[in-house]
């Protein structure tokens, strides 16, 4: 009597039979790498943080304003209080008569020096700019973990299929065989009966295996990031052994630590934060500045007259109701959330290290054994179908060694499956692609 292998019971549903190209899961981070939403914003985001940096570097620039106009105008002379007497007595009648008057000037303002206000401004939006970069790589192994975590999901629902099938065909020719033994009268109706009741539940446990892959193949075009997935054949198993998967959580932390881009987001938001307090400080002191100008003005344009400016500036907010202490204060106090946050994120890390390996360690023991009981449930079946062939044994006694064949035939499915997802996640809590 043949029998499906461990071997062929994984492999069938990943060579299944389709006229598409095969969906492997190197391919389908490719899509999400280059269609998934999440990581579209994450690189908007990234790109509007570095023109940030090209806005607060523009005080540094010199800042240059040129004007042309053009006005008509009356020339009446209006007194002003502490005019001389001689200016305000000898006053021309008002005229309605009215007059060209152009001007045009070029206006050059640079900042020399304003305490570190702008400069750390500048670099504080530098290091927000390399936290955007580190959450968009954030987010790519995000996508990357729920890629892994939805193909092999569906991968492990297709092999559940091929078990469900296989059981319902035992069923079927153990239908057959009941009713072939029932015409030569060594078995009664009753195996026929208990047998097309198998079939029909072997069928419903295959229906509703179908339909939990089909979810699973849903969920997977939602983690890629596409409406419709490129291909419904899964080729790829799943993802082999890690490096150093077997090594202590303390390695493993320090890889992970080095890997994280959170930590790096972290240190650059602090770094943004630090920088923020020293530009707040510069506003207890003066701000210098440079102008320039030219100005050519005049009634006519063939007779207007030109003229240069030359100043320097000193500004300095003396009080201001003690709104600069206020922002200092506050970005201290962020910084100090900051900090605590990244000791936060690194014992979560450590934690999450220790949860993949004690998943990886125990979904490895549980596929042994699995894979143990597997061997023995198939022998145990092949006898109980050989003693009722003979007529020595009964219909339940099939039936019963047919759903322990079924229920091994799914541990060891669900154990590869877990040991697939507890290295996926392992994987992710490395910071590794």
């Amino acid at each position: 009597m043949h029998r499906f292998t461990l071997l062929t019971l994984i492999l069938i549903p990943l060579l299944g039979a389709g006229a598409d190209e095969p969906l492997t899961l190197a391919r389908a981070l490719q899509v999400a790498r280059e269609q998934h939403p999440r990581l579209r914003a994450a690189k908007a985001q990234t790109r509007a943080s570095a023109s940030q940096v090209l806005t607060a570097r523009a005080p540094f620039l010199p800042q240059i304003v040129g004007t042309l106009g053009y006005q008509r105008t009356t020339a009446n002379f209006a007194p002003r209080p502490g005019q001389t007497p001689t200016a305000v007595t000898n006053l021309p009648d008002p005229s309605i008569d009215s007059f060209n008057y152009f001007s045009s000037g070029v206006s050059l303002n640079q900042l020399i020096w304003d305490f570190g206000q702008t400069l750390k401004r500048w670099q504080s939006t530098e290091a927000t700019e390399g936290a955007s970069r580190s959450a968009e790589r954030t987010v790519a192994l995000d996508v990357a973990l729920g890629v892994r975590v939805a193909y092999v999901s569906a991968w492990g629902a297709r092999a559940l299929v091929a078990v469900a099938r296989e059981t319902l065909q035992n069923e079927e020719r153990h239908l057959v065989q009941a009713q072939q033994l029932v015409l030569a009268e060594t078995k009664t109706e009753i195996d026929v009966a208990r047998t097309r009741a198998a079939v029909a539940t072997a069928r419903a446990q295959l229906i509703a295996a179908e339909g939990t892959h089909d979810a699973a193949l849903v969920q997977l075009a939602q983690a890629i990031g596409v409406e419709q997935l490129p291909s419904t054949t899964l080729t790829d198993e799943v993802l082999g052994p890690l490096e150093g998967e077997d090594t202590d959580l303390d390695r493993l932390t320090a890889t992970a630590t080095a890997h994280r881009p959170e930590l790096r987001v972290l240190e650059q938001q602090l770094l943004a934060r630090r920088l923020t307090v020293e530009s707040l400080k510069g506003g207890y002191w003066p701000t210098f500045s440079l102008s320039l100008g030219a100005t050519y003005q005049g009634t006519e344009l063939t007779r207007l007259a030109w003229n240069l400016s030359i100043g320097l500036s000193v500004s300095w907010a003396l009080f201001q109701g003690l709104q600069t202490r206020g922002q200092v204060d506050e970005a201290e106090a962020n910084v100090l959330v900051l900090e605590a946050n990244d000791a936060a994120q690194r014992q979560a890390i450590r934690a999450e290290l220790g949860q993949a390996r004690i998943e990886l360690r125990t979904a490895q023991g549980q596929r042994l054994a699995s894979e143990e009981a597997l061997v023995n449930a198939e022998q145990q079946l092949r006898l109980a179908e050989g003693r009722y062939t003979a007529g020595v044994g009964n219909i339940v006694e099939v039936g019963d060694a047919e759903t322990a064949r079924t229920n091994a035939a799914n541990n060891v499915v669900v154990a590869r499956f877990r040991i697939a997802a507890a290295r996926v996640r392992l994987l992710r809590a490395l910071g590794k692609e």
